[in-house]
């Protein structure tokens, strides 16, 4: 029985890695996997953002047309291009947060990944000093 607990607490310890690498590799996963969401996310609210533009400058052209300007001449085209700058702006804002939000989650699976990494190598680490102080202690009480 002596013989074999080194060789369980190795086992043990390799088990133990392997369990903390899928961990690790299972959380990557989930924040890739939200990264991806928030990059869908933000192309869904850039089509958003579209579509109430689009509408907010059809009823000032609208609104100008109804109150006797030209349409697409003065002011009425001042604000039509104000509201074109803003929704560009919006797009640009959407975009970058989706991609800020996105690059974090990235970031932090490879985070997960590396912990996961190190805590393996740890749990190898202290498994072989197990194994070998049990080797050791055997080999003293043999003497």
């Amino acid at each position: 029985m002596q013989a074999a607990l080194p060789i369980i607490m190795g086992v043990n310890a390799v088990v133990g890695a392997a369990g903390t690498l899928a961990a690790g590799n299972q959380n990557a996963s989930v924040l890739r996997a939200r990264g991806r969401e928030a990059q869908a996310q933000g192309v869904a609210e850039r089509g958003q953002i579209r579509d109430a533009a689009r509408a907010a400058m059809g009823r000032q052209v609208m609104a100008a047309a109804e109150s006797g300007f030209t349409p697409g001449f003065g002011s009425a085209l001042a604000d039509l291009e104000e509201s074109l700058i803003n929704r560009e702006l919006d797009l640009l804002t959407s975009r970058r947060n989706a991609d800020a939000t996105a690059a974090g989650y990235n970031y932090q699976a490879k985070l997960a990944k590396r912990e996961a990494a190190f805590g393996a190598v740890a749990t190898l680490t202290q498994g072989a000093t197990q194994v070998f102080g049990a080797i050791n202690a055997g080999k003293r009480a043999e003497k």
